[in-house]
């Protein structure tokens, strides 16, 4: 099948020469037998340069991350927890921008809207929940509620620009590459539970389930203006992001005892993954679907034999559009 953005051609991307150095530190101070204050701080500097630019490219990126952690023992095996983090990923440059011409520069631009540098990322997020294990560490789990965003979050996008010397209406002179580019603010809220149950010493059950809403508050995606899929670039302003499902499940029995000398094991998994969007646009979308996995075998200090099948489908909804 044919690229359906165009001809697919061969690009060497230039080489991209990073300098790190980061500074991290943490106090870490019990209030109580039962409350525990933390603090984490982390300053880390990115010199980033393309030498094979023409003229070369430099830039330095200095970012601030941390994490602040209350906890409190409601047990001895139990602990609730609150905590503030903020995150980064550093900038950088679309190396291959750097040895373009200004024309196929602005090409670039004009279909996406990137550009040779992009900004920091950073995520500011709070999490809420509960850990720990009872009945003599037969019941475990945890429980976790989240909210958060993402500022300037770098976006990966498919562009194109003619080759030098060729022509833009020809498909087979156009070339075909991947740019980063700052997409806006992003929000994020969830629930994430995970337990398990050791309902005998050979007999394992486990369980999880999560909501992840993956929010875009402000933005805009040129690429899918020029591609003739939205007739406005904000119009992805409150989607979900592309490819993350916003409900997912797993369920687990394992089993372990003692076969002829050996150790006999057995693993039966359940999948559930929920639908996704194959764009920002949020117009075509992959649907749900469940797999069971299932592992046999025996092992001991050397040898293990072991049957498996993987991803088997229990259901699925096929792709499907707006």
């Amino acid at each position: 099948t044919g690229n359906p953005a165009g001809a697919l051609g061969f690009n060497c991307r230039p080489i991209q020469k990073v300098e790190t150095l980061g500074i991290f530190g943490g106090l870490y101070f019990d209030l109580t037998e039962r409350l525990t204050v933390s603090g984490e701080l982390r300053w880390q500097n990115d010199d980033i340069s393309v030498p094979a630019g023409s003229p070369p490219v430099q830039n330095d990126f200095n970012d601030v991350g941390g994490r602040l952690t209350l906890e409190y023992s409601i047990g001895d095996n139990v602990t609730t927890f609150i905590n503030y983090a903020r995150g980064f990923r550093p900038g950088g440059f679309n190396t291959q921008l750097a040895v373009l011409t200004d024309e196929q520069v602005a090409e670039i631009s004009a279909d996406s809207g990137a550009g040779l540098n992009y900004d920091p990322e950073t995520l500011d997020q709070i999490e809420l929940g509960v850990k720990g294990s009872v009945f003599d560490d037969r019941l475990s789990g945890s429980a976790v509620v989240y909210w958060g965003r993402i500022s300037d979050q770098q976006f990966t996008d498919i562009t194109q620009y003619t080759n030098t010397g060729g022509d833009p209406n020809d498909p087979n002179d156009r070339q075909t590459i991947n740019v980063v580019q700052n997409l806006g603010e992003t929000d994020l809220a969830g629930v994430e539970l995970e337990g398990g149950w050791q309902a005998t010493d050979q007999f394992l059950l486990q369980a999880s389930f999560a909501w992840n809403k993956v929010e875009i508050k402000e933005g805009v995606n040129n690429t899918l203006v020029s591609r003739g899929i939205i007739s406005d670039g904000r119009d992805i302003i409150g989607n979900q992001y592309n490819w993350v499902p916003e409900f997912s499940a797993s369920a687990a029995a394992n089993y372990n005892a003692p076969i002829f000398g050996f150790n006999g094991f057995g693993r039966l998994e359940w999948l559930y993954e929920g639908t996704k969007y194959a764009t920002l646009a949020n117009l075509l979308e992959t649907g749900d679907r469940q797999l069971v996995n299932l592992r046999l075998g025996v092992d001991q200090e050397v040898y293990r034999v072991e049957f498996y099948v993987s991803n088997v489908p229990v259901s699925y909804t096929h792709l499907r559009a707006h």
